[in-house]
């Protein structure tokens, strides 16, 4: 049973932490993981919070995480740094975060490696390639 470590770094800064319940999954080429709690609270400003997820099978290298907040004791908001996940093979998986999540929507964050077109050939980073740039487009239009 491959098991993942994961490492959430917190933020700093005043505020920055929640009480609600943080759940992650890791979605890969070969598969995903199931939602998995962080911790009991992402509450460490500026600390770092430890999990273990534990999947069926090998989900294959890692193309994105999931993160969703969810309601516990009250509405709050959150600012993770980054979130590193070291895979049984030993592969180190970077996902910059640096945003606030202030919903329950669920949030996807990509690794922080560039990826040319060409590099990222699964269907699952053209679409969210594709959802990155329409999103974008409606930012910056003039």
């Amino acid at each position: 049973m491959p098991a993942y470590e994961v490492t959430v770094y917190h933020s700093k800064e005043w505020l920055s932490c929640t009480l609600n319940n943080v759940y992650i999954k890791l979605v890969g080429e070969k598969g995903e993981s199931e939602d998995t709690r962080l911790s009991k609270y992402s509450c460490f400003i500026g600390k770092e919070s430890y999990c273990t997820i534990n999947c069926h099978n090998s989900i294959g290298n890692l193309l994105l995480i999931e993160i969703q907040k969810k309601f516990f004791v009250l509405e709050d908001n959150w600012y993770p740094v980054k979130i590193e996940v070291k895979a049984p093979n030993g592969k180190t998986y970077n996902f910059p975060m640096y945003t606030w999540i202030t919903d329950r929507k669920k949030h996807y964050f990509k690794e922080g490696r560039a990826l040319t077109v060409w590099e990222d050939c699964s269907p699952l980073g053209w679409s969210s390639r594709k959802q990155e740039l329409d999103r974008r487009a409606t930012v910056y239009r003039w």
